[in-house]
Formats: structure tokens, C-alpha cells, sequence
């Protein structure tokens, strides 16, 4: 197993034995990780302060470092009628997440968090509310 990939980055390697006669190398082969980039998410938003209650949404990060937030399941709301626009960028497999906009001062939430093969897990601010966490799993 192979671990501590970057995200969309590209790896080369060459297999190779060694005995008694030398050492001996196979063709350069290589392999792209997940790119990040137009790719879709579920995200789970954990509030614990509010008996454990949690809210799921689908999150759509676009190659151009912004995305679009629709919340599923949030009472008396559906898919569509609540969506809001915010900004993403990475560091190695670090993930910030601005809710909305660009400004992490501003905005009502801010989630930070690692990306481990198709999950994330990691913590938020919010603006008015205890921080919490939340986890999310890729969907295309």
C-alpha cells in the first residue's frame, strides 16, 4: 500500500530487482491521483450542541476554486431551495471550504479538513454558533 498521495498530482516508479548478477530495472510507469477539481460531495454538518443533530448537503467544488452549496435535507427545505456560493482551495490534501464568498471573517462557516482517498473529515467555524465537524464522502 501506498500512502500520503497528493491530490492531482501525477507519480512515477520503476520496479527493480537486484542478485547476484546485478540489478535489473523495468519500464518508468506512472499514475495520476483524484483530481479534486469539478468533483461532487456529500457533506455531513454535525451540531452537537443541538441533541446530536446534523444536516446533510451536496457540495460542488469547480475547477475554478468556487462552489456551490445545496442542502438536502434541512427541515421544511428540499434540494434546490436553499444553495448558496462559496470559494475552496488546497494545501497538499488540506481542504479550507468557505461557505460563502471568500473571506473567512465574513462568511458563516469555514471548514478545514484532509482528504484520504474518496473521504473527508474535518472541523468548522461558525460565525454565531459553537464550531463543530463534519465528514463527507465523494459521489462522481
Amino acid at each position: 500500500n501506498v500512502e500520503n498521495l497528493v491530490l492531482n498530482t501525477t507519480y512515477y516508479f520503476r520496479v527493480f530487482v537486484t542478485n547476484s548478477a546485478g540489478t535489473s530495472y523495468g519500464e518508468q510507469q506512472s499514475f495520476t491521483t483524484l483530481s479534486f477539481n469539478n468533483t461532487t460531495w456529500h457533506f455531513t454538518t454535525y451540531y452537537s450542541q443541538i441533541d446530536d443533530f446534523s444536516i446533510i448537503s451536496k457540495i460542488d467544488f469547480y475547477n475554478d476554486g468556487t462552489a456551490r452549496f445545496d442542502e438536502l435535507d434541512l427541515p421544511l427545505q428540499c434540494p434546490g431551495c436553499f444553495i448558496t456560493f462559496g470559494t475552496w482551495h488546497l494545501n497538499g490534501n488540506d481542504l479550507t471550504y468557505i461557505w460563502e464568498g471568500e473571506n473567512t471573517n465574513t462568511s458563516t462557516y469555514t471548514y478545514t479538513g484532509t482528504i484520504t482517498g474518496m473521504t473527508m473529515e474535518g472541523s468548522y467555524t461558525h460565525l454565531t454558533a459553537p464550531d463543530g465537524i463534519w465528514t463527507a464522502i465523494k459521489v462522481d
